[in-house]
């Protein structure tokens, strides 16, 4: 274990490792995608919330946003925490339970660190980016609010504490790092800890995206190849099956669901 991490804490009994693991920015990321759709043709409209979807006949026929609503070809809802506010009123039920994960980050430090760590039990997870900041996030929590604001998804100072404590008894070498920055992120989490991908049998114009439980970012490539087969094709090679929103009809149960970061 410590050939690949040595700044590990020595009383560390086991880890796993997976060589083809990664990490990357997402703002950057992010960026970088809406980029390339842009050059595809794409139009993104940002601080553009939908209100609302209207329906008629098994289709959906309007896209309501603030002073216009718009006639859709095929609508792809990938709304986060937001999926079954808009889908609710059409009569589509998503169980979702939100929850809020603390990040904070370092000032930049001298390399340290290589692979990516997750602890079993997602208590911690923490990367050294290239620019020698470390990119730390913790344990989620409820999250008992109906809207995001600026204020209400922050990290606690309890949360900050817990997670530095944590981050610490992992990497004793980062004791004395002073923090750079702190925030927190929302996930959209279904009881059995696995995303929602369909094209919905109740409306032919409709695709689903939603449900990721804290692994968007490393879906997301692989989710919109299968996200534009739905949309243009109606159809996808990649096998599905497992994501429909049916298996919640058919009395799934939450097991014991171990993330790793």
């Amino acid at each position: 274990v410590r050939e690949v991490a040595p700044a590990l804490a020595r009383d560390i009994p086991a880890a796993s490792w997976c060589p083809s693991d990664g990490h990357a920015n997402p703002a950057k990321t992010v960026r970088a995608f809406a980029d390339a759709a842009r050059r595809a043709g794409a139009e993104i409209r940002t601080n553009t919330p939908v209100r609302s979807l209207h329906a008629t006949g098994g289709r959906v026929t309007g896209v309501e946003i603030d002073g216009e609503t718009l006639e859709p070809g095929t609508v792809i809802v990938a709304a986060g925490i937001y999926t079954p506010r808009l889908l609710a009123p059409l009569g589509l039920d998503i169980p979702m339970e939100i929850t809020i994960v603390p990040a904070i980050q370092t000032v930049p430090l001298p390399p340290t660190l290589g692979p990516v760590l997750g602890q079993a039990g997602g208590g911690v997870a923490l990367r050294q980016q290239v620019s020698g900041h470390f990119r730390i996030t913790g344990i989620s929590r409820p999250w008992l609010h109906d809207s995001h604001t600026e204020d209400n998804v922050k990290p606690s100072l309890a949360q900050i504490r817990e997670l530095t404590e944590a981050t610490v008894r992992l990497l004793p070498g980062l004791a004395d790092a002073a923090l750079n920055t702190s925030w927190a992120g929302l996930i959209d989490k279904t009881p059995d800890a696995l995303p929602v991908i369909e094209r919905t049998p109740e409306y032919d114009n409709l695709v689903l995206a939603t449900g990721f439980s804290g692994h968007g970012f490393c879906l997301g490539p692989v989710t919109g190849e299968i996200l534009a087969d739905l949309a243009v094709e109606g159809t996808t090679g990649h096998p599905i099956a497992p994501f429909a929103r049916a298996r919640f009809a058919e009395g799934i149960t939450a097991e014991d669901v171990t993330l790793h970061g």
